[in-house]
């Protein structure tokens, strides 16, 4: 029998995994759980992170690119990301201190997905 998910507590880890092998125009940080764009931030550019419940793939991952989002947090299936994986992935995508712009962590409408972002953004700042 073939499975879409090997281990109800490894979702997140193994789309991870997959995300990695399948596009190498992306960074995926497996310990903070977060996926970037490859090559740093964009000079001059406020950088965008989003994220949400995993189970709606390519939902917030998918949206990583040029032009696009800088950062991705996907959280547990059904389950916004938390504080920590917000804060590591706008780390990630601040410009150094010399550009004075600071990154911005941007949010769909899903309730939960919300409080997730909203609690980053005090520690963040």
């Amino acid at each position: 029998m073939k499975k879409l998910i090997n281990s109800p507590d490894e979702v997140l880890a193994d789309a991870l995994v997959g995300v990695a092998a399948a596009h190498p125009s992306l960074t995926v940080n497996t310990p903070d759980r977060y996926i970037a764009r490859a090559g740093g931030p964009t000079p001059g550019k406020t950088g965008l992170v989003s994220g949400g419940g995993s189970g709606h793939e390519p939902l917030h991952g998918g949206f990583v690119g040029y032009g696009m989002l800088d950062a991705a947090c996907p959280g547990e299936v059904f389950t916004s990301p938390v504080p920590d994986q917000i804060l590591a992935a706008t780390r990630a995508v601040e410009r150094p201190q010399s550009e004075l712009v600071s990154p911005l962590t941007a949010c769909t409408v899903q309730r939960g997905w919300r409080s997730g972002f909203g609690r980053e953004l005090p520690w963040g700042e």
